[in-house]
């Protein structure tokens, strides 16, 4: 899928001779999340605004199948109706990475993945707002300047660079690209290697039976002061006990 369709569409419209005055006329909401098995979930949302649909401008025009394999085991396609626009919304539910750009020829969005890293490479072109005459650009311009649109990835792992905003946790990255602009969409987030997860795991591990070992040592001392305690006082209530004699008459018997 090409983004520029969109623009196309409202150029479209506009080159027909449609003025339209309109708060918002194409919402367009990517939002996914990578997952570590290669897979990908989230929803993707492709929607006209009321007014302009019945202006004759329909999301079904544009070619979703170039962007995702919708037949893919985990996709969902169902109909988009909120807010005063009307389109289609893509389900996804632990999609193959490799079900994005079936084709294998749209450069304009892929996701690959390395044992090093995975990578979100591609653009959205809104630079050329020309309609064939200063009036078509203009109102191009005025619809497309009004336009929802966000693309917003979150990774399984800290991205390391991107062009577009990174939060705070360093796990996601949001783009909102502009009239007028083409905006580069790219962000890398480093898989931590195998060696090093191994590396934590094992100090984990002996920090643990550290401790385990400490609890346990500590609990010897204790028991072993105890019993020598417990040896002392018996040792000092023997000796404090009075010594016993036997007793004898005070006075003796005489013939």
């Amino acid at each position: 899928m090409s983004f520029s369709k969109w623009k196309k569409l409202l150029l479209l419209l506009t080159l027909g001779g449609m003025t339209l005055t309109l708060s918002g006329c194409v919402r367009l909401g990517i939002d996914l999340q990578v997952n570590k098995n290669k897979t990908m979930s989230g929803t993707m949302i492709f929607a006209l605004s009321d007014s302009l649909g019945a202006l004759g401008g329909s999301s079904s025009s544009l070619d979703q199948g170039a962007f995702i394999d919708t037949k893919t085991k985990g996709v969902t396609v169902r109909a988009y109706a909120k807010d005063g626009y009307t389109g289609q919304e893509y389900d996804l539910k632990d999609v193959p990475l490799s079900a994005f750009n079936p084709s294998g020829k749209n450069d304009s969005f892929t996701i690959t993945e390395t044992p090093k890293q995975i990578t979100v490479t591609g653009y959205m072109d809104l630079s050329d707002t020309s309609g064939g005459d200063a009036t078509g650009s203009q109102l191009a311009s005025m619809m497309m300047s009004s336009a929802d649109i966000h693309v917003s990835i979150t990774f399984p792992y800290d991205v390391t660079s991107s062009t577009g905003e990174i939060s705070k946790d360093k796990r996601t990255v949001t783009w909102r690209p502009k009239i007028g602009e083409k905006t580069q969409l790219r962000a890398v987030a480093s898989i931590p290697s195998a060696s090093y997860v191994a590396y934590l795991s094992g100090v984990v591990v002996l920090i643990i039976i550290l401790i385990l070992l400490g609890l346990l040592l500590a609990r010897r001392r204790k028991l072993r002061f105890q019993s020598v305690l417990q040896n002392e006082i018996n040792e000092y209530e023997l000796k404090s006990e009075p010594e016993s004699h036997p007793e004898t008459g005070s006075d003796s018997e005489t013939e």
